[in-house]
This record gives structure tokens, C-alpha cells and sequence, in this order.
């Protein structure tokens, strides 16, 4: 079984931990499209992506170390960006 893009877009957020699936999405998407109108370059987005890891870090679970938790979670953010920068076909 493959999923398909909304099913893997979904999935990654809930690894992620993104509770609010809807305005993850669009703002995902929003970055997605201002990279490929080169309004973002890639510093850019790396400080987005930082940016959610100092705030998820504030709610991670309390049995979590806080070192292992942000390099989970910048890896599982570099998977949901790649995937949704992908070419569609």
C-alpha cells in the first residue's frame, strides 16, 4: 500500500507533533510556495524550522530529554519539507 500525497503530508505533521492539521498545512504550503517563487531561500526556512522547534520544545512531553526531542523533531521537520517540495507529477 503506497500512500498518497495527502495521506503522507498528514502523517508527517502527526509525527511531527502539529496539532492544528488544517493550519499547519496551509502555512506548510505557504512556505512551499514562497520557496518556489524564490521569495524564501533556504536560511529562511531554516529559521522557520527552528522556530517550531523552540516552541514544540516548550510542550514536549515531560519524560522527554530536551536534546533527544529536537533532533527527533528537526529530522522529522527536514522529512515533511522535502516531502512537500517535491515535484508533483
Amino acid at each position: 500500500m503506497t500512500l498518497d500525497e495527502d495521506e503522507l503530508l498528514n502523517h508527517l505533521m502527526r509525527l511531527v507533533g502539529i496539532r492544528a492539521p488544517i493550519v499547519a498545512a496551509a502555512v506548510l504550503q505557504l512556505i512551499v510556495e514562497l520557496r518556489r517563487a524564490m521569495i524564501f531561500d533556504e536560511d529562511a526556512v531554516e529559521r522557520i524550522k527552528e522556530a517550531i522547534v523552540r516552541a514544540a520544545v516548550q510542550v514536549r512531553p515531560s519524560h522527554t530529554h530536551v536534546a533527544d526531542f529536537e533532533i527527533q523533531l528537526r529530522t522529522k521537520l527536514d522529512r515533511l519539507f522535502a516531502a512537500s517540495e517535491a515535484p508533483r507529477p
